[in-house]
């Protein structure tokens, strides 16, 4: 069953980058960018180095110029999750993106468009 859902999940996210030659994740899941055969829109593709609030401010100055259509958002781990790590990652993605498709651990989060 998770199989499954892994897939259709890759199927759904194909689609909506199917125009992309990148894609944007806040997840600690890197194994994300071999699966859709995408590399990373950001320099910070491993969210384990980010760290510092400097640094998170790096991250959104890259999601201002770079403006993802969508932020891949979620999956499984054992770990502080990232909105907790990350605060002000995470309060500038809840106000710039909204919540578009979601499936099983996975959240595809979509650009406002203001």
């Amino acid at each position: 069953k998770i199989l499954k859902i892994l897939l259709t999940w890759l199927k759904e996210l194909n689609l909506l980058t199917a125009n992309s030659n990148c894609i944007q994740t806040f997840s600690y899941d890197q194994a994300i960018f071999y699966l859709v055969k995408k590399k990373s829109c950001s320099k910070f593709y491993n969210m384990w180095v980010v760290g510092s609030k400097k640094n998170q401010e790096l991250y959104i100055n890259e999601l201002k110029s770079n403006k993802p259509k969508y932020i891949l958002k979620g999956g499984i781990t054992d770990f502080q999750p990232l909105e907790e790590r990350y605060p002000y990652i995470e309060n500038f993605i809840q106000k710039e993106y909204f919540l578009y498709v979601e499936t099983g651990l996975w959240k595809i989060l979509k650009i406002n468009n203001n």
